[in-house]
């Protein structure tokens, strides 16, 4: 039901701006850029907010349509002297053949292996220990829970004694929770590692041609990369070179898993984990930005 008296604007002024907007929304112009769908080209690049200068460390922009570049360089040479630009399929390219058969090289992943195998065989031994502690605590907390009760039982139970009884039994209800959640199960590294990564970022890099499911292998491939730096003007016959970093994390989980790469999956979650554990045993050297071209 309509209600006149309730209008902020005079109705005829509403009409003529309603039909003012129809006409801009079906004009040339308009027409125009929903035919070109600007906003899913720029969700289908993949190296999006990841290509930075080498120089300043501040992000590409566009120059034009198709090509990257700095414009703190381009600004002043005497910012940033990084100054050049590059087609962003070429620098997708780069950053595609990086991952496929720079990054994950079968000798430093047999060595990664080997020390997380080594890390994984140390945190088992801990959390045995660890779990031999708690029910020795639990033991020795229940026995002095008994010997408060009986004291309690003939008839000398203070105020004190209450909150020690009190204290004690959430101790045990928190190591019974403790010992009754088990922890997780280990993640099991494949000899074939490398080269079941690169055998799946090959299908990810022919899926990525594909209009249909582009979108999908991006979304799987973007996780792997933290970032990728970019120098022009080098003595590459390109006059460009890269320098990518990958998230170990995630690397080794497309190993594991074709589908780990999506967000909430179980392998990089349980990974992540155990990363911090190789850390310590292995060293800074297999840190993720170790994985780079």
């Amino acid at each position: 039901m309509p209600w006149p008296e309730l209008a902020i604007v005079p109705q005829p002024l509403w009409d003529r701006v309603q039909q003012r907007l129809q006409a801009i929304r079906n004009g040339a112009t308009s027409t125009a850029i929903r035919d070109v769908r600007p906003w899913e080209h720029r969700r289908q690049h993949l190296l999006t907010g990841l290509a930075v200068c080498a120089g300043c460390q501040t992000p590409l922009g566009n120059a034009g349509r198709d090509y990257l570049t700095c414009h703190t360089a381009k600004l002043s040479s005497a910012s940033c002297s990084n100054q050049g630009s590059i087609r962003r399929s070429v620098l997708e390219k780069l950053g595609l053949d990086a991952l496929r058969d720079r990054l994950m090289q079968d000798d430093m992943v047999a060595a990664f292996i080997a020390a997380f195998r080594e890390a994984v065989r140390t945190d088992g031994q801990e959390q045995t220990a660890e779990q031999r502690r708690m029910e020795a605590e639990l033991r020795k907390v229940r026995q002095d829970l008994d010997g408060l009760d009986a004291t309690a039982r003939q008839g000398r139970l203070t105020d004190r004694l209450h909150r020690v009884m009190v204290e004690l039994e959430a101790k045990v209800e928190s190591l019974e929770a403790a010992l009754a959640s088990p922890p997780p199960p280990p993640v099991v590294l494949p000899d074939d590692l490398s080269s079941l990564y690169r055998e799946r970022i090959a299908n990810l890099a022919a899926t990525l041609e594909d209009p249909d499911h582009r979108i999908e292998a991006r979304d799987r491939l973007r996780p792997l990369i933290e970032r990728v730096a970019v120098r022009f003007g080098t003595a590459d016959a390109r006059g460009v070179e890269i320098d990518l970093e990958g998230d170990l994390v995630a690397l080794l989980s497309l190993g594991l898993s074709p589908n780990a790469p999506k967000a909430g999956a179980a392998e990089a979650a349980g990974l992540r984990e155990q990363i911090r554990s190789v850390m310590v045993v292995a060293g800074a050297g297999f840190e993720p930005a170790t994985f780079r071209l």
